[in-house]
């Protein structure tokens, strides 16, 4: 799973008092110790570490895979060293990432339009994480985020196509590919500010007679000048509107009748 903003994403856990599945109980410390920085950091290390604990609590962990004691050392190891700076205590909160002119040309000279999207959703990783065009991701994570739906060995053969199109360079390793791209500077050229479906964003900017639907993300054909969601989404969208037209409707018309009505209880006085 990639997440690309972390304090959003942490603020979510927080308020949920609820621990994600993929998150394990040494991340959900990390998050907690990195969030609360600002308050406890200049606390000694023994409070620090104990406020950990207490705001732990309120997620009621099973107890069969999560005691204090268990995690007691990683913690008082992971405070000290957020407190002397070994460990940046800042989350990920990205607003926007630009791409420039070459960088979407580049994308727009892959063989497909799947390709594009997948070379399109590793080039905002490459700038979000800022390593030198170095994407340690699995292709299964990178893919779902360029709104492309492969199989794996599928993947794999794509990802060895860009290579031998100098679209981009990977080093194997022991579970996923290391994917590397080329950032170049030139003018910008692409600006994304959201970071769901980031394949569907490309085509809809990229391929005319289409749009992404701006509820559920979709790819969808275009079928009218300010037309924004899908049908479905649309309906959906339309029925809401027209729950809240009538309830407003229903307050005007009955405030109305209280007032022509003086015999009215609600209109005395007294």
């Amino acid at each position: 799973m990639i997440i690309i903003n972390e304090r959003k994403y942490v603020e979510d856990i927080l308020l949920s008092n609820q621990k994600p599945d993929k998150v394990g109980i040494r991340k959900l410390i990390m998050y907690v110790a990195k969030y609360y920085y600002p308050d406890w950091g200049k606390l000694s290390t023994a409070q620090y570490v104990q406020n950990i604990f207490d705001r732990l609590a309120k997620f009621k962990l099973n107890p069969i895979y999560f005691q204090e004691f268990q995690y007691f050392n990683y913690t008082k190891n992971l405070c000290n060293k957020l407190k002397k700076g070994k460990i940046s205590p800042e989350l990920r909160d990205v607003k926007e990432v630009v791409l420039s002119e070459p960088e979407i040309k580049l994308i727009q000279s892959a063989s497909n339009e799947k390709e594009q999207k997948v070379l399109f959703a590793l080039y905002v990783l490459g700038k979000i994480f800022n390593t030198n065009g170095w994407i340690n991701y699995p292709t299964s994570d990178i893919f779902q985020l360029a709104s492309v739906t492969m199989k794996k060995w599928d993947r794999e053969d794509m990802i060895g196509n860009m290579r031998k199109q100098g679209l981009l360079t990977y080093s194997k390793s022991t579970k996923n590919s290391v994917i590397k791209i080329e950032l170049m500077d030139g003018d910008p050229e692409f600006i994304v500010n959201d970071f769901k479906k980031l394949g569907n964003q490309y085509i809809s900017v990229y391929k005319t007679g289409w749009i992404m639907c701006k509820n559920c993300g979709k790819l969808v054909k275009k079928h009218g000048k300010n037309q924004k969601y899908c049908k479905k989404c649309s309906k959906i969208i339309e029925k809401e509107k027209q729950v809240v037209y009538n309830h407003r409707s229903y307050e005007k018309l009955k405030n109305s009748r209280i007032f022509e009505n003086p015999a009215n209880p609600c209109n005395s006085n007294v």
